[in-house]
């Protein structure tokens, strides 16, 4: 894998195929957010969840901003920010609103207030500096609580050895998708020789897919 130093903001990190590696940018909270692997990172790091359907009421304001997100890329694929920018879409608008009370608990209550704080987070994106906004609202979210020290790093390595074995047997099988999938599934991984080894397997085995 094509690993180099480069120099970025007067620090020297290493770059991924000329992407900065995760964990090389460090992330500022009390300055403009930046869209770069970092913060990708940290905010699929984030404690939240996504919904699993897009409501009805919301997927036209939705496409909209999706088809704005690809357009960004489109016209410039080389720009990280405009893929952070494209991936960041859902995982910043499309989160499961939290009932604060009975009312809210009822599911008619909650199905529209669930599509009121999408439509205003999809409108939130769309406004100058709307992006960055959303971004701060997510990295901001406490983690649950119950896992302090040690127990936070035993309980990181044993997630992190579940995800490996995962991934190991879906690229056996001949699943790179599903592993990928997995490897991220608790934010982008740290580069070791291990993900290194996973995604040359994943590449090789996309280049052998024939399309008819």
């Amino acid at each position: 894998m094509d690993v180099r130093p480069v120099t970025v903001a007067s620090e020297v990190v290493e770059t991924i195929l000329g992407v900065p590696r995760p964990g090389s940018v460090p992330l500022q909270l009390d300055s403009d957010i930046v869209l770069n692997t970092g913060t990708l990172d940290a905010v699929f790091r984030a404690p939240i969840r996504t919904v699993k359907s897009i409501p009805r009421g919301c997927r036209l304001a939705f496409s909209y901003a999706f088809k704005a997100s690809l357009l960004k890329v489109a016209a410039e694929p080389n720009l990280t920010r405009n893929w952070v920018h494209l991936l960041l879409l859902p995982r910043c608008t499309l989160r499961v609103f939290r009932p604060q009370g009975r009312a809210e608990c009822r599911s008619g209550n909650r199905k529209a207030t669930q599509q009121t704080q999408i439509l205003r987070a999809l409108a939130t994106w769309g406004e100058s500096g709307g992006t960055q906004h959303l971004i701060k609202e997510v990295l901001q979210i406490p983690r649950p609580g119950g896992f302090r020290g040690v127990d936070a790093d035993a309980k990181e390595i044993d997630n992190m050895l579940t995800n490996i074995l995962t991934c190991l047997r879906k690229v056996a099988d001949g699943h790179f998708t599903a592993a990928v999938k997995a490897i991220s599934s608790s934010g982008l991984f740290r580069s070791t020789k291990l993900t290194k080894v996973v995604f040359l397997s994943y590449t090789a085995g996309a280049s052998r897919v024939h399309f008819h």
